[in-house]
């Protein structure tokens, strides 16, 4: 399914008031009100991008952000204003732009354009929770995103308890080790960790969703319920302060929406917030966190879009510019969940996945504790099209006037594959296979290329405004400042900084530079990156 509230994708103009960075000397970043602020100009244009729950499924949701990304990666290096040989590339930041070496090692991965360089939020629900929080807390490439789904395959899928809640020899316990699960959430934080600095695994148990608020913020959905037998709900995970009120503009008073649990950015544990969004129940156990017991985020909102826009739309009163909604399988609406039948696509005849693979989430459940569980598991919690999920979705971006908002969802027998199918155990290459020709049948369509494209250029376009800027360094890049005078402080962590003690700084008093140019290079001298460690996901 690709859908598009807007018959085209339109154009961001340039602030009347700004300039653009082809106005400039391109060695200097642009620093006026307009091009920092996060009310105006470029970084005022929000970019979003969610993904449902699904399982395994997830896997072709970062499929089809790979085949964006590989169009923005074809659209930076043949841009006709200068070529961009990576994602957090600007032209101040002194690398030269002619004869740049395309040193990739494997054409087929594009590392060196994250999709956190051109999404402000990343939101989602289960498996999508955690690509969320892999993509946008943790900064990764979306093929690194990938090697981890299969790395995590192999861990958790590839290895189920023999007797559990859903097997045919009833056990009340779930379907997988938390245990287990725990570990291989944790190993993949330590290895992210490991390119930012030299840690030990004991700091991987406790890094923080919460992060800095000057780059991409993530939203994870979990379901909650008060462990004193209070209200169950949906609960929203933030990696940045949302203490707003409701107040969304120009609305209907019936179209008003409050935030679900509002406050600071939560500094609970990320391998915490990723069992939380994950507990599916029969497949996970549920996590007890801060007074309450967390589920799946499917049970509250299988299809995080809708919270998205409506959160994102709340705290900013401002329409974002790009929403892209990316799901794990479109389900016909003829599909018969009890029978196997034959059905057609495109004129041929197919047989649906479940006659080769039956999920076992049909057999029959025992047990006081399944029970429990279920009376909250209602069929428009796990609804992705429906008014809670990509209808409700369309017409709020209706509403709002958003007009660039795409939903791309594989159609075909992808909505088939059980949650946590992995054929063979050992490497889940029959799952994988089927999941990535699924995809790649859907991704030939012209109209999903088509939306596609508009997608990629509408991302690589706000980038680049602003990259053209000072903000940008922050958001994109980690560097150090370091005063090459002789004064006592000497590393800054910001260009703004240094520039003001350079300025003002009473140790500077007879030597301040008063050419602006002079002064911008000599900050350009004084900058140097924080360098990372290579590390390799995959297994």
């Amino acid at each position: 399914m690709t859908t598009s509230p807007s018959e085209a994708s339109g154009t961001l103009q340039h602030q009347a008031s700004g300039a653009s960075s082809a106005d400039n000397d391109p060695s200097i970043p642009i620093r006026g009100p307009e091009h920092i602020s996060y009310e105006e100009g470029p970084w005022a244009h929000k970019t979003i991008l969610s993904f449902d729950g699904g399982g395994i499924r997830g896997y072709s949701s970062l499929l089809v952000l790979k085949r964006i990304m590989i169009r923005i990666q074809e659209l930076e290096r043949g841009h006709e204003e200068y070529r961009a040989p990576s994602s957090d590339f600007y032209r101040w930041k002194g690398a030269p732009e002619e004869n740049i070496v395309e040193d990739n090692p494997d054409p087929d991965r594009v590392d060196k354009y994250l999709p956190c360089h051109y999404f402000d939020y990343v939101a989602g629900t289960s498996t999508g929770g955690l690509s969320s929080i892999m993509l946008g807390r943790l900064r990764m490439s979306v093929d690194q995103a990938l090697d981890t789904y299969k790395s995590f395959g192999n861990d958790i899928f590839g290895k189920p308890r023999l007797f559990h809640e859903r097997s045919y020899c009833y056990y009340p316990r779930a379907n997988f080790s938390s245990r287990k699960t725990h570990e291989a959430f944790q190993e993949i934080i330590y290895k992210v960790l490991q390119q930012e600095k030299a840690c030990f695994r004991s700091e991987a148990e406790v890094e923080p969703l919460k992060y800095r608020e000057d780059r991409t913020k993530t939203i994870v959905i979990s379901w909650a319920i008060k462990k004193d037998g209070g209200v169950s709900k949906e609960f929203v995970w933030r990696s940045y302060d949302n203490e707003t009120s409701p107040n969304e503009p120009n609305l209907p008073k019936t179209d008003h929406w409050s935030p679900s649990n509002p406050g600071p950015a939560h500094t609970t544990a990320i391998w915490e917030v990723a069992r939380a969004t994950t507990a599916a129940p029969g497949y996970f156990e549920s996590i007890k966190i801060i007074g309450r017991k967390f589920f799946d985020g499917g049970m509250a909102a299988n299809n995080p879009s809708l919270t998205a826009v409506r959160e994102i739309h709340n705290l900013h009163q401002l329409v974002p510019d790009l929403f892209v909604s990316i799901g794990t399988g479109l389900k016909p609406h003829s599909d018969d969940e009890n029978n196997a039948v034959l059905s057609e696509a495109n004129g041929h005849t197919r047989t649906p996945r479940r006659e080769t693979i039956k999920d076992g989430g049909r057999r029959k459940q025992f047990g006081k504790k399944w029970w429990e569980i279920g009376k909250y598991w209602k069929n428009w919690m796990v609804d992705t099209e429906g008014p809670h999920g990509t209808n409700g979705w369309r017409d709020r971006c209706n509403t709002i006037k958003l007009k660039d908002a795409y939903r791309l969802n594989v159609e075909g027998d992808l909505h088939t594959i059980p949650l946590d199918d992995w054929r063979p155990s050992k490497t889940g290459e029959d799952t994988l296979s089927f999941i990535e020709a699924q995809t790649r049948q859907y991704l030939a369509d012209s109209n999903v290329n088509d939306c596609i494209n508009s997608i990629a250029s509408k991302a690589v376009e706000i980038r680049r405004r602003r990259a053209a800027t000072e903000q940008w360094e922050r958001f994109a890049v980690d560097v150090i400042y370091c005063c090459k005078r002789n004064c006592t402080n000497k590393k800054y962590d910001t260009r703004a900084q240094l520039r003001e003690h350079l300025q003002k700084g009473i140790a500077h008093r007879g030597d301040r530079i008063s050419d602006g140019k002079q002064l911008e290079e000599e900050l350009n001298a004084s900058r140097s990156l924080k360098p990372k460690r290579p590390v390799e996901i995959r297994r």
